[in-house]
Parts: structure tokens; C-alpha cells; sequence
């Protein structure tokens, strides 16, 4: 998935600047957006939502959201509570 991030990028900065090419990356970003709504829907409904985990959930939303931490610190902050609170 990285190599194929980074080949989009190199696409994108090339051929951008062509109006049908940039049509189609708007369309591409809306399906990226898509599949990761599908992956939240999968994985929340095969799980037991408790108040604890609902919790590190609204918590690591609001670092990202509220605060712009980096995702890799809010997954390091959503262990240290899992830890504590399981």
C-alpha cells in the first residue's frame, strides 16, 4: 500500500495540471474514503463495545481531530489506556 501511495503522489504532482486527470483523482479519493468507512463498519460491528473501549475511542478522535497528534502517538496513548483501563 506504500510503494502504491507514493507511485498516486508521483502521478498526481505530474498530472494534475490536466482537468480530466484531476477529475478522476477526485473520484478515487472519494472510493479511498468509501473503503475506509467499510473497514470502520467491519470492525466496530465485531465488536464488544464496551464503555471502555468506546472511551479510547472518543479519546484518540479527539487528540487526532481536536489536538492534530500524529496518529502514531495517539496509537501509543490509546495502548498506554488500554492497559490501564483493561
Amino acid at each position: 500500500p506504500a510503494i502504491l501511495i507514493m507511485f498516486a503522489s508521483y502521478l498526481y504532482s505530474k498530472f494534475s495540471k490536466y482537468p480530466l486527470f484531476d477529475k478522476a483523482f477526485r473520484g478515487i479519493q472519494f472510493a479511498v474514503i468509501g473503503m475506509i468507512a467499510a473497514i470502520v463498519y467491519q470492525y466496530a460491528s465485531k465488536m464488544d463495545l464496551e464503555w471502555k473501549s468506546v472511551f479510547i475511542m472518543l479519546v484518540s478522535m479527539g487528540l487526532i481531530l481536536g489536538f492534530k497528534l500524529h496518529p502514531a502517538i495517539v496509537i501509543g496513548i490509546a495502548a498506554i489506556l488500554a492497559m490501564l483501563l483493561f
